[in-house]
Protein backbone atom coordinates (compact mmCIF):
# COMPACT_ATOMS: atom_id res chain seq x y z
CA UNK A 1 0.00 0.00 0.00
CA UNK A 2 2.98 2.33 -0.32
CA UNK A 3 3.61 2.30 -4.06
CA UNK A 4 5.71 5.18 -5.35
CA UNK A 5 4.31 7.55 -7.99
CA UNK A 6 6.58 6.52 -10.85
CA UNK A 7 6.68 8.09 -14.32
CA UNK A 8 4.97 11.18 -12.94
CA UNK A 9 4.23 14.02 -15.37
CA UNK A 10 5.88 16.92 -13.53
CA UNK A 11 4.53 19.46 -16.03
CA UNK A 12 0.92 18.41 -15.44
CA UNK A 13 1.45 18.23 -11.68
CA UNK A 14 2.86 21.74 -11.44
CA UNK A 15 0.15 23.15 -13.74
CA UNK A 16 -2.47 21.61 -11.46
CA UNK A 17 -0.83 23.20 -8.42
CA UNK A 18 -0.58 26.59 -10.18
CA UNK A 19 -4.23 26.43 -11.25
CA UNK A 20 -5.28 25.75 -7.65
CA UNK A 21 -3.42 28.78 -6.29
CA UNK A 22 -5.71 31.42 -4.84
CA UNK A 23 -3.53 34.15 -3.38
CA UNK A 24 0.21 33.82 -4.04
CA UNK A 25 2.92 31.92 -5.95
CA UNK A 26 6.61 32.39 -5.15
CA UNK A 27 9.07 30.79 -7.61
CA UNK A 28 12.80 30.28 -7.02
CA UNK A 29 14.03 28.75 -10.28
CA UNK A 30 17.50 28.03 -11.58
CA UNK A 31 16.14 27.24 -15.05
CA UNK A 32 12.80 27.66 -16.86
CA UNK A 33 12.30 27.04 -20.59
CA UNK A 34 10.42 24.88 -23.09
CA UNK A 35 7.20 24.66 -21.05
CA UNK A 36 4.74 27.09 -22.67
CA UNK A 37 1.75 25.52 -20.89
CA UNK A 38 3.39 26.20 -17.54
CA UNK A 39 4.13 29.77 -18.62
CA UNK A 40 0.46 30.26 -19.57
CA UNK A 41 -0.74 28.79 -16.27
CA UNK A 42 1.45 31.19 -14.27
CA UNK A 43 0.38 34.18 -16.37
CA UNK A 44 -3.28 33.14 -16.06
CA UNK A 45 -2.83 32.99 -12.28
CA UNK A 46 -1.42 36.52 -12.28
CA UNK A 47 -4.30 37.73 -14.45
CA UNK A 48 -6.86 36.34 -12.01
CA UNK A 49 -5.23 38.23 -9.16
CA UNK A 50 -2.69 35.78 -7.74
CA UNK A 51 0.45 37.54 -6.51
CA UNK A 52 3.39 36.02 -8.41
CA UNK A 53 7.03 36.66 -7.51
CA UNK A 54 10.12 35.20 -9.20
CA UNK A 55 13.71 34.71 -8.03
CA UNK A 56 16.09 33.65 -10.80
CA UNK A 57 19.73 32.73 -11.27
CA UNK A 58 22.37 35.06 -12.79
CA UNK A 59 22.30 33.11 -16.07
CA UNK A 60 21.17 34.41 -19.46
CA UNK A 61 17.44 35.09 -19.61
CA UNK A 62 15.64 31.91 -20.70
CA UNK A 63 12.40 31.79 -22.66
CA UNK A 64 10.15 30.83 -19.75
CA UNK A 65 11.52 33.60 -17.56
CA UNK A 66 11.24 36.14 -20.38
CA UNK A 67 7.59 35.18 -20.93
CA UNK A 68 6.81 35.92 -17.28
CA UNK A 69 8.64 39.24 -17.41
CA UNK A 70 6.76 40.19 -20.59
CA UNK A 71 3.51 39.50 -18.71
CA UNK A 72 4.47 41.97 -15.99
CA UNK A 73 5.70 39.53 -13.37
CA UNK A 74 8.54 41.02 -11.32
CA UNK A 75 11.86 39.28 -10.71
CA UNK A 76 14.81 39.38 -8.34
CA UNK A 77 17.90 38.07 -10.13
CA UNK A 78 21.04 36.86 -8.47
CA UNK A 79 23.97 39.20 -9.16
CA UNK A 80 26.74 37.98 -11.40
CA UNK A 81 29.05 36.74 -8.67
CA UNK A 82 30.18 33.58 -6.91
CA UNK A 83 27.90 30.54 -6.99
CA UNK A 84 24.49 29.75 -8.47
CA UNK A 85 20.90 30.35 -7.43
CA UNK A 86 20.34 26.62 -7.89
CA UNK A 87 16.92 26.23 -6.21
CA UNK A 88 13.93 24.68 -7.97
CA UNK A 89 11.21 25.40 -5.43
CA UNK A 90 7.78 26.98 -5.46
CA UNK A 91 5.54 28.13 -2.60
CA UNK A 92 1.79 28.30 -3.06
CA UNK A 93 -0.67 30.41 -1.03
CA UNK A 94 1.65 30.87 1.96
CA UNK A 95 0.88 34.61 2.03
CA UNK A 96 -2.87 34.41 2.67
CA UNK A 97 -4.74 33.80 5.94
CA UNK A 98 -5.70 30.20 5.19
CA UNK A 99 -3.08 27.72 6.46
CA UNK A 100 -4.79 24.73 4.85
CA UNK A 101 -3.78 25.68 1.27
CA UNK A 102 -0.05 26.26 1.87
CA UNK A 103 2.15 24.07 -0.32
CA UNK A 104 5.89 23.70 -0.89
CA UNK A 105 7.08 22.14 -4.15
CA UNK A 106 10.74 21.14 -4.31
CA UNK A 107 13.13 18.48 -5.57
CA UNK A 108 15.74 18.01 -8.28
CA UNK A 109 13.69 18.89 -11.39
CA UNK A 110 14.49 22.15 -13.14
CA UNK A 111 11.42 23.55 -14.91
CA UNK A 112 12.55 22.65 -18.43
CA UNK A 113 11.28 20.44 -21.22
CA UNK A 114 14.72 18.84 -21.48
CA UNK A 115 14.53 17.46 -17.98
CA UNK A 116 11.10 15.91 -18.42
CA UNK A 117 12.92 12.88 -19.86
CA UNK A 118 15.64 12.85 -17.19
CA UNK A 119 15.62 10.91 -13.94
CA UNK A 120 14.37 13.44 -11.36
CA UNK A 121 12.19 13.65 -8.27
CA UNK A 122 9.70 16.15 -6.88
CA UNK A 123 8.05 16.27 -3.47
CA UNK A 124 5.01 18.38 -2.53
CA UNK A 125 4.33 19.18 1.14
CA UNK A 126 1.11 20.74 2.43
CA UNK A 127 2.18 22.50 5.61
CA UNK A 128 1.98 26.19 6.65
CA UNK A 129 5.06 26.13 8.91
CA UNK A 130 7.33 24.72 6.22
CA UNK A 131 5.81 27.09 3.64
CA UNK A 132 6.53 30.01 5.96
CA UNK A 133 10.11 28.79 6.34
CA UNK A 134 10.61 28.66 2.58
CA UNK A 135 9.02 32.11 2.31
CA UNK A 136 11.62 33.53 4.72
CA UNK A 137 14.35 32.12 2.48
CA UNK A 138 12.61 33.39 -0.65
CA UNK A 139 12.17 36.92 0.71
CA UNK A 140 15.82 37.07 1.73
CA UNK A 141 16.63 36.69 -1.98
CA UNK A 142 13.65 38.89 -2.99
CA UNK A 143 14.81 41.68 -0.71
CA UNK A 144 11.43 42.51 0.83
CA UNK A 145 8.20 41.02 2.16
CA UNK A 146 6.09 42.96 -0.33
CA UNK A 147 5.13 42.41 -3.97
CA UNK A 148 8.05 44.62 -5.05
CA UNK A 149 11.63 43.27 -5.00
CA UNK A 150 14.37 45.36 -3.42
CA UNK A 151 17.69 44.72 -5.14
CA UNK A 152 19.53 46.81 -2.53
CA UNK A 153 18.34 44.48 0.24
CA UNK A 154 18.30 41.17 -1.65
CA UNK A 155 20.87 38.65 -0.42
CA UNK A 156 22.27 35.61 -2.19
CA UNK A 157 25.09 33.18 -1.52
CA UNK A 158 27.55 34.22 1.18
CA UNK A 159 25.52 37.32 2.02
CA UNK A 160 22.62 35.27 3.43
CA UNK A 161 22.29 34.44 7.13
CA UNK A 162 20.89 31.41 8.93
CA UNK A 163 17.47 32.89 9.70
CA UNK A 164 15.09 29.94 9.22
CA UNK A 165 13.83 27.16 11.46
CA UNK A 166 15.29 23.71 10.93
CA UNK A 167 13.01 21.17 12.59
CA UNK A 168 9.32 20.54 11.98
CA UNK A 169 6.74 17.89 12.74
CA UNK A 170 4.45 17.46 9.73
CA UNK A 171 1.68 14.88 9.96
CA UNK A 172 3.57 13.15 12.77
CA UNK A 173 6.77 13.05 10.68
CA UNK A 174 9.99 14.76 11.72
CA UNK A 175 11.30 16.97 8.91
CA UNK A 176 14.56 18.93 8.85
CA UNK A 177 14.93 21.93 6.51
CA UNK A 178 18.20 23.60 5.49
CA UNK A 179 19.22 26.27 2.99
CA UNK A 180 22.70 26.73 1.55
CA UNK A 181 25.15 28.23 1.96
CA UNK A 182 24.07 29.86 5.23
CA UNK A 183 22.99 26.79 7.20
CA UNK A 184 26.07 24.50 7.03
CA UNK A 185 23.84 21.94 5.30
CA UNK A 186 26.64 19.45 4.72
CA UNK A 187 27.15 18.99 8.47
CA UNK A 188 23.53 17.85 8.83
CA UNK A 189 23.90 15.47 5.90
CA UNK A 190 26.96 14.05 7.67
CA UNK A 191 24.87 13.64 10.84
CA UNK A 192 22.23 11.76 8.87
CA UNK A 193 24.79 9.41 7.32
CA UNK A 194 26.50 8.89 10.66
CA UNK A 195 23.19 7.65 12.09
CA UNK A 196 23.15 4.76 9.58
CA UNK A 197 23.16 1.34 11.24
CA UNK A 198 22.53 -0.81 8.18
CA UNK A 199 22.40 1.05 4.86
CA UNK A 200 22.99 4.19 2.81
CA UNK A 201 21.69 4.42 -0.77
CA UNK A 202 22.18 7.48 -2.98
CA UNK A 203 21.34 8.67 -6.50
CA UNK A 204 23.24 11.85 -7.37
CA UNK A 205 24.15 13.99 -10.33
CA UNK A 206 27.42 14.88 -8.59
CA UNK A 207 29.23 13.56 -5.51
CA UNK A 208 32.44 15.47 -4.76
CA UNK A 209 32.05 16.09 -1.01
CA UNK A 210 34.95 14.70 1.02
CA UNK A 211 33.09 14.97 4.37
CA UNK A 212 30.09 12.99 3.09
CA UNK A 213 32.31 10.34 1.54
CA UNK A 214 34.33 10.15 4.78
CA UNK A 215 31.13 9.73 6.81
CA UNK A 216 30.10 6.76 4.66
CA UNK A 217 33.57 5.22 4.98
CA UNK A 218 33.57 5.73 8.76
CA UNK A 219 30.18 4.08 9.19
CA UNK A 220 31.37 1.17 7.09
CA UNK A 221 34.77 0.68 8.76
CA UNK A 222 33.90 1.57 12.34
CA UNK A 223 30.21 0.74 12.67
CA UNK A 224 29.63 -2.18 10.30
CA UNK A 225 27.38 -0.30 7.90
CA UNK A 226 28.04 -2.66 5.04
CA UNK A 227 25.13 -1.99 2.68
CA UNK A 228 26.03 1.10 0.65
CA UNK A 229 24.74 1.36 -2.90
CA UNK A 230 25.05 4.39 -5.13
CA UNK A 231 24.60 5.93 -8.56
CA UNK A 232 26.62 8.95 -9.69
CA UNK A 233 25.90 10.62 -13.00
CA UNK A 234 28.99 12.84 -13.22
CA UNK A 235 31.28 10.15 -11.85
CA UNK A 236 34.35 11.45 -13.67
CA UNK A 237 34.15 15.05 -12.47
CA UNK A 238 37.24 16.53 -10.82
CA UNK A 239 37.10 15.57 -7.16
CA UNK A 240 34.50 12.85 -7.67
CA UNK A 241 34.16 10.35 -4.84
CA UNK A 242 33.27 7.58 -7.29
CA UNK A 243 36.60 5.74 -7.32
CA UNK A 244 36.86 5.76 -3.55
CA UNK A 245 33.31 4.56 -2.91
CA UNK A 246 33.24 1.98 -5.70
CA UNK A 247 36.47 0.61 -4.18
CA UNK A 248 34.91 0.40 -0.73
CA UNK A 249 31.74 -1.19 -2.10
CA UNK A 250 32.63 -3.19 -5.24
CA UNK A 251 29.74 -3.76 -7.69
CA UNK A 252 27.47 -1.55 -5.56
CA UNK A 253 28.43 2.02 -6.58
CA UNK A 254 28.00 2.78 -10.29
CA UNK A 255 28.98 5.39 -12.86
CA UNK A 256 25.56 6.25 -14.27
CA UNK A 257 26.84 8.58 -17.00
CA UNK A 258 26.39 7.54 -20.61
CA UNK A 259 25.50 3.98 -21.56
CA UNK A 260 22.43 5.22 -23.41
CA UNK A 261 20.41 5.59 -20.20
CA UNK A 262 18.36 8.65 -19.33
CA UNK A 263 20.42 11.27 -17.53
CA UNK A 264 20.32 10.94 -13.76
CA UNK A 265 19.71 14.36 -12.21
CA UNK A 266 18.59 13.25 -8.74
CA UNK A 267 20.05 14.56 -5.51
CA UNK A 268 18.62 12.06 -3.03
CA UNK A 269 19.80 9.57 -0.47
CA UNK A 270 18.23 7.19 2.01
CA UNK A 271 19.47 6.00 5.40
CA UNK A 272 18.42 2.69 6.97
CA UNK A 273 15.57 2.49 4.49
CA UNK A 274 14.72 -1.14 5.32
CA UNK A 275 15.12 -0.89 9.08
CA UNK A 276 11.95 0.50 10.72
CA UNK A 277 13.52 0.61 14.19
CA UNK A 278 16.61 2.58 13.10
CA UNK A 279 15.16 5.99 12.17
CA UNK A 280 14.82 5.59 8.37
CA UNK A 281 15.53 8.87 6.58
CA UNK A 282 15.11 10.43 3.16
CA UNK A 283 17.42 13.23 1.99
CA UNK A 284 16.23 15.24 -1.02
CA UNK A 285 16.14 18.72 -2.54
CA UNK A 286 18.30 20.69 -4.97
CA UNK A 287 21.62 20.09 -3.17
CA UNK A 288 24.20 17.96 -4.98
CA UNK A 289 26.63 16.29 -2.59
CA UNK A 290 29.36 18.78 -3.43
CA UNK A 291 31.38 21.58 -1.88
CA UNK A 292 29.79 24.11 -4.24
CA UNK A 293 26.30 23.18 -3.08
CA UNK A 294 27.37 23.55 0.54
CA UNK A 295 29.55 26.64 0.35
CA UNK A 296 28.53 28.75 -2.66
CA UNK A 297 25.15 27.96 -4.20
CA UNK A 298 21.67 28.90 -3.03
CA UNK A 299 20.13 25.47 -2.37
CA UNK A 300 17.40 23.82 -0.30
CA UNK A 301 17.52 20.44 1.43
CA UNK A 302 15.01 18.32 3.34
CA UNK A 303 15.83 15.40 5.65
CA UNK A 304 12.59 13.49 6.26
CA UNK A 305 12.49 10.89 9.04
CA UNK A 306 9.87 8.53 7.66
CA UNK A 307 9.96 4.87 6.68
CA UNK A 308 7.24 5.17 4.05
CA UNK A 309 8.69 8.10 2.08
CA UNK A 310 12.18 6.62 2.28
CA UNK A 311 10.74 3.35 0.97
CA UNK A 312 9.13 5.13 -2.00
CA UNK A 313 12.50 6.58 -2.92
CA UNK A 314 14.03 3.12 -2.56
CA UNK A 315 11.46 1.98 -5.13
CA UNK A 316 12.77 4.70 -7.47
CA UNK A 317 16.37 3.71 -6.72
CA UNK A 318 15.97 -0.02 -7.35
CA UNK A 319 15.35 -0.04 -11.15
CA UNK A 320 18.15 2.46 -11.74
CA UNK A 321 20.50 0.31 -9.66
CA UNK A 322 19.40 -2.87 -11.46
CA UNK A 323 19.79 -1.21 -14.88
CA UNK A 324 23.44 -0.51 -14.06
CA UNK A 325 24.06 -4.12 -13.09
CA UNK A 326 23.37 -4.00 -9.38
CA UNK A 327 22.28 -7.45 -8.30
CA UNK A 328 21.96 -7.37 -4.49
CA UNK A 329 18.41 -7.96 -3.27
CA UNK A 330 16.41 -5.19 -1.61
CA UNK A 331 14.80 -5.83 1.74
CA UNK A 332 11.19 -4.71 2.05
CA UNK A 333 10.72 -3.15 5.50
CA UNK A 334 8.21 -4.88 7.75
CA UNK A 335 6.69 -3.15 10.76
CA UNK A 336 6.24 -5.87 13.36
CA UNK A 337 5.06 -3.84 16.34
CA UNK A 338 3.64 -0.46 17.22
CA UNK A 339 6.66 0.05 19.48
CA UNK A 340 8.80 0.60 16.39
CA UNK A 341 6.83 3.74 15.63
CA UNK A 342 6.72 5.19 19.13
CA UNK A 343 9.16 7.90 18.07
CA UNK A 344 6.28 9.44 16.10
CA UNK A 345 4.24 10.00 19.28
CA UNK A 346 4.88 13.33 21.06
CA UNK A 347 6.12 12.90 24.62
CA UNK A 348 6.46 16.59 25.48
CA UNK A 349 4.83 19.88 24.57
CA UNK A 350 6.64 23.22 24.83
CA UNK A 351 5.34 26.73 24.21
CA UNK A 352 8.09 29.14 23.19
CA UNK A 353 8.26 32.79 22.14
CA UNK A 354 7.26 33.35 18.52
CA UNK A 355 10.14 33.75 16.04
CA UNK A 356 11.98 36.07 15.98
Amino acid sequence: GNEASSNADFQELVITRINQAIYSIDLALYSFFGLPDVELAIIAAKNRGVRVRLVYDQRTMQSGVQALLDAGILMSQKPDNNGLMHNKFAIFDARDEDPSNDWVWTGSWNWTSTELSWLNNVIEINDPSLAENYTIEFEEMWGSNTDIPDSNNAKFGDDKIDNTNHTFTIGGIEVESYFSPSDQTESYLVNSIESADTSVYFALLAFTSDPLSAAIESQHVNHNMNDCRGLISDANNTGSEFEKLSGLFPNEVFDHGGNGVSKLHHKFGTVDVSNPSSDPQLITGSHNWSASANQRNDENTLIIHDLHLANQYMQAFKPMYNDMGGATAFQIPVITSIAENLSKVPTEFVLEQNYP
